[in-house]
């Protein structure tokens, strides 16, 4: 993978990424704990949020909010490229602090309508803001300023093209078991979950419901209630919780196990993240 360049300041990180030959073992099941706006540029394949799966054309959008769990599918017989920005709510709070125009990331069913065409907006105003964003990003000087009044627009843009959205859009491809396992999961999340209790759930076998469930993830069910969890424990140790508190409220029983999972996922553990989030300044 090359990087054609990449701007990482205050919250906000925007990087341009080029494979000649994309490896599709690279790309694995993951979820951020921040917002994701993802723009593809060019290559063959399509992307799996939450389990739906979105056939991918030049510069369609996806975007994903923090722990919303998703995988690329690639395709290695085409050069990939694709733009990525990732950055938290608290960037914008300040100036939106009731995240009206977040409503795209917040406000849809998990792993649904995560996906916008170029047709989905009213001018190509939306592909201006991008190409504003890359120009000053690409500088690689400081001019926040200029980068977040892109990300602005562009966001608005977003936010009309979700408004114009219907009811029909919303419950497209959800009479999926893949999906139903997902949202199961998501509501069970914080119980003692596991294979067994999803696989009586549906009336399916333990290796029937991996079979299924990896299929539509790319993931066994195990890890993924490992990594939503370890993202949902992220979270509330960032809003002051302890990191014992979380490990308990996210329904771990082992904490030096949740330990363990937590730093190789993070690069860093528990205690480091409360560290770091109470020596952050205020926004």
């Amino acid at each position: 993978m090359g990087s054609i360049y990449c701007y990482n300041t205050n919250g906000f990180i925007c990087q341009r990424s080029y494979d000649s030959s994309p490896n599709p073992s690279h790309f694995m099941m993951h979820a951020h704990d921040v917002l994701e706006i993802f723009i593809f540029i060019s290559g063959k394949g399509s992307y799996v949020v939450e389990g739906n799966t979105y056939s991918l054309l030049p510069y369609d959008i996806l975007i994903m909010r923090s722990t919303e769990a998703h995988k690329l599918n690639i395709s290695p017989e085409e050069p990939y490229e694709r733009v990525t920005i990732h950055f938290s709510p608290t960037l914008l709070r300040k100036f939106d602090n009731y995240e009206h125009i977040l409503e795209p990331f917040f406000h849809h069913p998990l792993g649904r309508l995560n996906q916008y065409h170029p047709s989905d907006f009213s001018s190509e105003h939306w592909l201006s803001c991008l190409n504003a964003i890359e120009t000053y990003a690409n500088a690689n000087v400081s001019i926040d300023l200029f980068i977040l009044s892109n990300l602005f627009a562009l966001l608005a843009e977003l936010c009309n093209a979700f408004h114009n959205r219907t009811d029909k859009d919303i419950f497209e491809n959800s009479n999926n078991v893949s999906i139903e396992m997902i949202d199961y999961i998501n509501k069970n999340l914080y119980n003692q979950i596991s294979l067994k209790e999803v696989s009586t759930h549906f009336f399916l076998s333990q290796s029937q419901t991996n079979r299924i469930f990896k299929k539509a993830t790319g993931s066994s069910v195990w890890e993924y209630i490992l990594l939503k969890r370890l993202l949902v424990a992220k979270q509330l140790i960032q809003n002051g919780e302890t990191p014992l508190k979380a490990h308990n409220s996210c329904g771990f029983t082992d904490y030096s196990s949740f330990y363990r999972k937590y730093k190789l996922l993070f690069g860093c553990s528990p205690k480091d993240d409360v560290n770091i989030y109470r020596n952050r300044p205020s926004s």
